[in-house]
């Protein structure tokens, strides 16, 4: 028996955070390879299904936080190599 799965509408922050995930993959999908572009793809597929709906259920918001932890992730990567070295005394 598959699990009730609830239906949870999108709010304005919602929409905010899918479009910058779609600006994100789309960023990666410029600088991946074949096998890449073809994962990369499939999120953008999925992010503008679910901005198109209006709703996500309980199963798409664990994948859409699981991108956001990437996004997230790669975030704090990159600010890391980008941040001036602190100065010692």
């Amino acid at each position: 028996m598959k699990a009730f799965s609830y239906r949870h509408k999108l709010e304005d922050a919602h929409y905010k955070g899918i479009s910058i995930l779609q600006e994100y993959y789309g960023k990666k999908l410029k600088t991946s390879n074949i096998t890449r572009k073809q994962l990369i793809r499939h999120k953008l597929e999925f992010l503008d299904i679910i901005k198109r709906c209006q709703f996500y259920t309980t199963a798409n918001r664990v994948r859409l936080n699981k991108m956001r932890q990437e996004y997230l992730d790669n975030k704090n990567i990159e600010e890391r190599h980008t941040r001036k070295p602190h100065k010692q005394w």
